[in-house]
């Protein structure tokens, strides 16, 4: 998702080393600046700020360095969708070497046979 996590989740995600580049961020009040170029973070001497990255690039961030994979489906139950989580701390690989090569197989399959 092409989506910036909240401010409480880019709080956290600095505390626990995350200090990949983003060109959002969060200052300490809680206000969101978006499309400010490569920020990773810092703390600035005028405020203190967060990294405001996507859930696309936490996602990633999270399997690529601590092996952990954060799947969401979606059910339809009584006129209405629900989303679960499943985390899979093993990762084990089925078929595709990467999640990125599972991803780009899907929408090549995808493009090709279903639009």
């Amino acid at each position: 998702m092409n989506k910036e996590v909240n401010f409480n989740l880019a709080k956290l995600l600095k505390e626990k080393g995350y200090a990949n580049y983003s060109s959002s961020l969060y200052l300490e009040s809680g206000k969101f600046r978006e499309n400010i170029g490569n920020y990773n973070g810092v703390d600035d001497i005028h405020y203190i700020s967060y990294s405001a990255p996507t859930i696309a690039d936490v996602i990633m961030w999270l399997y690529e360095t601590h092996n952990i994979w954060i799947e969401v489906s979606r059910e339809y139950d009584k006129d209405k969708y629900l989303y679960q989580y499943f985390i899979d701390k093993n990762s084990q690989e089925f078929g595709f070497k990467t999640p990125i090569k599972a991803y780009e197989a899907a929408i090549e399959y995808t493009l090709n046979n279903l639009i």
